[in-house]
This record gives C-alpha cells, sequence and structure tokens, in this order.
C-alpha cells in the first residue's frame, strides 16, 4: 500500500512540474518578476494568477501557488476496538501558511506500524491555512499506530 501511495505521489509531482512552474519570462506578462524588490512587496502575474513575495531582496514564488511538505509528524495510538480512532486527531502544521484552504492534502504513514493501523484520512472541516487534522483506525481489537505521518499539500 506504501508504494502504492509513492507512485501516486510521484505522478502529482510530475504533473506539479510539468504543468504548473511558471516560466521566467515577464515580457509578456507570464512568470515571475525580474529585477530588485524590496522585502514584504508582492506581485501576481496578470495573466497566470501566480502571487510572489519580496523576502531578502529576491522575488520568491508564494504559498498560494506553491507545493508544501512535512515529513515526520508524530503518530498516535488508537483505542483497543476495531474500527477506533485515535482521542487527538493528529495536527500537521505547514512550514509555510497557504493564502487560503483552497489546497489538497495529501497524507501517508512512515516509519514501522504497531498492530494494525488503517492509512491516515483528513478530518472532515480541520483544515485550515496553516494546518490539516488526520487520523486513523486500527484494523485489530488492539491499540495500533503509525510511528510519522508525511504530508504534501498543492494549493489548487
Amino acid at each position: 500500500m506504501e508504494s502504492e501511495m509513492l507512485r501516486l505521489l510521484s505522478i502529482i509531482l510530475f504533473c506539479f512540474v510539468v504543468w504548473q512552474l511558471p516560466g521566467t519570462s515577464t515580457s509578456n506578462g507570464n512568470g515571475a518578476p525580474t529585477g530588485a524588490c524590496v522585502s514584504g512587496s508582492t506581485y501576481t502575474d496578470a495573466t497566470s494568477g501566480w502571487h510572489y513575495t519580496c523576502k531578502s531582496s529576491a522575488w520568491q514564488l508564494g504559498a498560494t501557488n506553491a507545493m508544501v511538505f512535512k515529513r515526520g509528524t508524530a503518530g498516535c495510538s488508537t483505542g483497543i476496538l476495531a474500527g477506533t480512532a485515535c482521542a487527538t486527531p493528529i495536527t500537521v502544521t505547514w512550514s509555510t501558511a497557504f493564502s487560503d484552504t483552497n489546497y489538497t492534502p495529501l497524507c501517508w504513514p512512515s516509519g514501522t506500524p504497531t498492530n494494525e493501523p488503517t492509512a491516515p484520512y483528513l478530518v472532515t472541516g480541520s483544515k485550515t491555512t496553516t494546518t490539516i487534522q488526520v487520523n486513523y483506525q486500527t484494523t485489530v481489537a488492539l491499540a495500533s499506530s503509525w510511528a510519522t505521518v508525511d504530508c504534501v499539500a498543492i494549493h489548487d
């Protein structure tokens, strides 16, 4: 199952690189701004809608358009009845905040499982610009857990 999730992530990454990265020319309004900038200033390309922010005198693609990774978020332990989830969901905090909640997260387990947990799932209504919550269940009558959970999010 983990290999299937890694295959899916590879496809997503390929699609992002091939179809989503902006050009570098600004002569026709299709890419990153060029030249010096004042830290804190912003630029939104009129054609692509991509948002750039000036940080440390250099233009950087904003998280509104980016892919953000979070690796190694500690797992949780489920209850002891089959089908029981963790009492407190796992909070995944993004390293860069999104400008809105129009992004698609994908999480997968990492490390060796204890007993038999399911794959992580997004807790309904938990998505903010800075965090998501994920949970999983046990498939057996034993407390189950994953060592860590890794996630990626791509802005829509």
